[in-house]
This record gives C-alpha cells, sequence and structure tokens, in this order.
C-alpha cells in the first residue's frame, strides 16, 4: 500500500502538463494605486547561529515562540525542531524526531490497518523489525520520521506535524510492509514526556491526510488532504476523462477529533482545479485560525474560504488572476493526455501569474502574501503584500522584489512588536529581517 507525502514550499514546484506548450498570456488587469501602501521598514536582521551540527537547509515551517522570545523551525533534513534566541539569533535546544516516535505508536496503536485488498495489518514496534525482514541499519537508514510543522506551542506543550514511516505486517502470515503516515507528537516541555497519533482515516482510506500544514481549532484538527483512492488510480490510468474525475469527492481539508479520528470533510477541491486536471503540487494551500474560524486558499485561487468551500471574499486589486490560466489548461490538457515535459517555474508563471504563498494573522486581519511572476524583475517574479479585514476589505497593499543573492525563505508575524519577519538564505548563512508597518 503505497502513501503519498506532499510538503509546503515558498518556492515554486516544477509541476507535470499534459501535451505539447499552449500558447497563453494571462490578461494584465489595471491597479488602484489609491491604495494605502505600507513601507515596511527595516527594524533589525539577527543571523542564525549554526554551528558543524546544526545547519539549516530545509526549513518546512518557522514562528514564533507563545511569548516571542524564541525563533521555532522545523528541519526536515535535520529531523528536528529547533530553538533560536529571538533577540539575537542564538541556538538554545533541538528536539529530533527518531524511531522512538515510531516505536511510541506501534505500542499505542492496537486497530487493525486496511488495504486496498482487504487485507489487515498491524504496526510493528522497534522490538519486531528484525522478525518481518528489516535489518538494523535499513532501519536506521530509511524508516526516519521527521517534524514539519507546528501545529500549536504554548508554555506547556509543542504539539508537531510529523511524517512517519513504520513498517507493518499482516495478521495471517509474514511481510515488510511500509507505511508513509501523519501523525501527530505532542511533547511536555517540563517533563519531556510525549504522545502520538495517527491522522490517518483508518475506517475510511479514501481520505488521506498529507502533512505539509494543520491548524487546532478547540481540540479539532483540520489537515490537508487528499483522496487517496483518487491519487492511486489516477496513477494507474484508470481516469482519463471530465467525467471519470467527476465521480470523486476530491476534498483538500479533512477535520479530526483530538485523538486524531477522523470526523468530516472541510473543504473540496475548486472546480477550475478538478477540471483542469492538475493537482498535487497545484493544490498547495494555506490556512490559518483567526478568532477560532478557519481561513483558507489555494496557490492559484483568487478567494478566500471559510469550512466547507464558503467563499468569504475575491482578492483584490492583483495585476492578473491566475484562476483564468487554470480554465485554459483545462481545455487542452484533455486533447493531449500525453505526458510531455515538466514545466519550469517561468512556463508555470505564463500561465498562472500571482501565486497565493502565504496566509497570516495580523490583528485579526488577513495579510496575504502573493509571488507575481514578470520577466523583468530580478528573479523573474516580485511580491505583492495584502492586508484584508474578515469581511474582505483591502485595507492596505505593498510591493516589494528579492535579492537573487539573499533570498526570502519564508515569513512570520510578530504580534507583540507588529513585524514582519524575512527568513532569508544567503551563501553566509540564514537571518531573519525584522520589518515594522509605518
Amino acid at each position: 500500500m503505497k502513501m503519498l507525502f506532499i510538503l509546503l514550499s515558498i518556492e515554486l514546484l516544477c509541476l507535470p502538463l499534459f501535451g505539447k506548450d499552449i500558447e497563453y498570456k494571462a490578461e494584465k488587469l489595471p491597479l488602484d494605486t489609491t491604495v494605502y501602501y505600507h513601507i515596511l521598514k527595516l527594524e533589525e536582521i539577527i543571523t542564525l547561529q549554526e554551528n558543524d551540527s546544526i545547519i539549516l537547509s530545509s526549513i518546512s515551517d518557522i514562528k514564533l515562540n507563545y511569548d516571542n522570545s524564541e525563533i521555532l523551525i522545523c528541519d526536515r533534513a535535520l529531523r528536528s525542531v529547533l530553538n533560536f534566541d529571538y533577540t539575537n539569533g542564538k541556538y538554545l535546544e533541538r528536539k529530533v524526531s527518531g524511531l522512538y516516535i515510531q516505536h511510541d505508536l506501534a505500542v499505542n496503536y492496537d486497530k487493525p490497518i486496511v488495504d486496498w485488498n482487504g487485507i489487515s495489518y498491524k504496526f510493528k514496534d522497534t522490538t519486531e523489525y528484525e522478525e518481518i525482514g528489516l535489518t538494523k541499519e535499513f532501519i536506521e537508514g530509511v524508516i526516519n520520521s521527521s517534524f514539519n510543522f507546528i501545529v500549536e506551542e504554548n508554555k506547556d506543550n509543542i504539539e508537531l506535524l510529523t511524517h512517519l514511516m513504520i513498517p507493518a505486517s499482516t495478521y495471517t502470515q509474514v511481510s515488510n510492509q511500509i507505511f508513509n503516515l501523519p501523525i501527530n507528537v505532542k511533547f511536555n516541555k517540563t517533563t519531556n514526556e510525549f504522545k502520538t497519533f495517527s491522522y490517518f482515516n483508518f475506517n475510511n482510506i479514501d481520505y488521506f491526510p498529507f502533512t505539509s500544514i494543520g491548524v487546532k481549532i478547540f481540540d479539532e484538527y483540520y489537515l490537508h488532504s487528499f483522496n487517496q483512492r483518487f491519487l492511486y488510480e489516477k496513477r494507474q490510468g484508470d481516469v482519463k476523462t471530465e467525467d471519470d474525475v467527476d465521480k470523486y469527492k476530491l476534498i483538500t481539508i479533512s477535520k479530526h477529533d483530538s485523538i486524531g479520528q477522523f470526523i468530516s470533510v472541510a473543504a473540496t477541491i475548486p472546480k477550475e482545479y478538478l477540471h483542469a486536471n492538475i493537482f498535487e503540487g497545484f493544490m498547495d494551500l494555506q490556512m490559518i485560525n483567526i478568532k477560532d474560524k478557519l481561513y483558507y486558499s489555494y496557490l492559484y485561487d483568487n478567494r478566500i474560504y471559510l469550512e466547507n468551500d464558503n467563499v468569504l471574499f475575491n482578492f483584490k486589486n492583483l495585476p492578473y488572476i491566475s484562476i483564468n490560466g487554470l480554465k485554459k489548461l483545462s481545455k487542452e490538457n484533455y486533447k493531449k493526455r500525453r505526458m510531455a515535459k515538466y514545466l519550469t517555474p517561468n512556463e508555470i508563471g505564463q500561465y498562472c501569474p500571482v501565486s497565493m504563498i502565504k496566509l497570516l494573522n495580523r490583528k485579526d486581519n488577513l495579510l496575504v502574501l502573493f509571488t507575481v511572476y514578470e520577466e523583468e524583475h530580478p528573479l523573474k517574479m516580485y511580491y505583492i503584500l495584502q492586508e484584508y479585514t474578515t469581511e474582505g476589505e483591502l485595507l492596505s497593499q505593498t510591493y516589494f522584489d528579492d535579492h537573487p543573492e539573499n533570498q526570502i525563505k519564508n515569513v512570520f508575524y510578530d504580534s507583540k512588536n507588529d513585524y514582519l519577519c524575512f527568513l532569508r538564505k544567503s551563501k553566509k548563512g540564514w537571518t531573519v529581517e525584522k520589518r515594522s508597518f509605518k
């Protein structure tokens, strides 16, 4: 049984295109220049202090801790969550993922896991791997878990979305099946004790959460998800036409209870994506919690949604509408089914110039960060930062370029000082650039 795992990145992906190049040029829209322009004043730059064992390379999430004293970073390559001092960038501590997490889940999860053929499996803990033909060297080198996203952090606990690879064996015969699963790991900061649970919906294998992003509202978890059966059958070549696609309920966010059990579908794929026949990487989304409500949007959409696909408002005053590019692709993709090549970021930009890459909460307003593809800029793109009320009023708009030798890799918001912070990477290392709203 093969599971899918996708990670969210602020950088654009190279994605497959069915058929030959399509001549398409997005229409540029007029902008309202009277919209209030924020000047993001540079306040401070700090350097994150790395060492021989702490070399940041694959940052999947970055946030400030509960009292704004520390920067928390998930690094997939290090399989760790790391703490840095927010005032000076000094490295403080590290929690490393490892086989102890697989062991805990295997020991405490006693329900059968059922595959496509109805075969029941049981997780194997670290004392049983060799019994199913997996060596210690293989386990330590391949069967790894990694912290990928900070779901919640407070004075007492930190909860982390984690990608887990774990062996399993059937109840009737010895086998060494390996499952890729999204799980929650909750650490008690005082005792360092932890608990795990899986978000995988073992009662309905159709719905499978990714581990790229999640939001906690009260004791319920909202996870970036997809219809696992659709992905499986699409890869087998069973999904060929629009009618085939329409047979599936393609979810994008699933809702789970406090122990990870599936509750309901919270969001489904927009029809423009559905009929464009481009899913996976194009389905990257962002979601946040503002006053205990879920807000979300998609990479190339022009809408903000509430739970259950309720459109809250459309983005305003953007130079292009990328959703039109998806509509164009939808007409061409069904005519030309052969996978010909991979689109480069520049080619993606020609179809979908505006990419929504980050949602943040600023004083219970929505901060939305976009990249805009345009050839004449240093990186063939620039950024737009907009602020909206939750009723959809556009309050401000800011434009800025990136620097080729000191690129923005992620952003986070400092609510205490009202700073927008840019995580940058240069040849000299990683820095955090603090800018205030002036």
